[in-house]
């Protein structure tokens, strides 16, 4: 089975937007109040000593003391049941020596403009649907006249994804 080009893409095209608005940018030293992101390695007693990969975690938080330390302020949520959620403030110190990476958390203007605009298009691709603009099966009635077929909704968007 061949993979179909406008299949990948869609699914490269829905990465970017799962991304989010925002970008990461490595910094030696990140200034108090900035949202960071550290990764820190994973020690393990288990772990294999031959392996050629680092295992790594993520802490993202806001920065609150930085120096030959870092200390970040996290908020962490827990739902206990349908109807209680908790949530915690935990402070996290990271020796900087220790980090693999520190990564400052900015706003991206291009990524939030792609973003508006595939909202915009999909929207406008529904309602084009939902008015029955755009192209369709010529013929003497609903769907070229097949009495035992229902209606065909086409959203063109959502068909590219999907190869149709």
């Amino acid at each position: 089975m061949r993979p179909k080009p406008r299949r990948a893409c869609a699914f490269v095209f829905g990465a970017a937007f799962l991304s989010g608005c925002h970008n990461y940018i490595p910094v030696e030293r990140p200034e108090i109040g900035s949202t960071v992101r550290v990764r820190v390695p994973v020690t393990s007693a288990v772990a294999d000593p031959n392996s050629l990969r680092e295992s790594s975690a993520s802490i993202e938080g806001e920065v609150v003391a930085s120096g030959d330390s870092i200390a970040l302020a996290v908020l962490r949520r827990m739902e206990y049941g349908a109807y209680r959620e908790v949530v915690r403030q935990d402070t996290f110190r990271v020796a900087a020596a220790d980090a693999i990476a520190i990564e400052r958390r900015e706003y991206s203007r291009n990524k939030s403009v792609a973003l508006g605009v595939g909202i915009a298009l999909a929207a406008a691709g529904l309602a084009a649907t939902a008015f029955g603009i755009g192209g369709g099966q010529q013929g003497g009635g609903p769907n070229g006249g097949d009495p035992t077929q229902g209606p065909v909704i086409r959203i063109p968007l959502l068909g590219m994804a999907f190869g149709r």
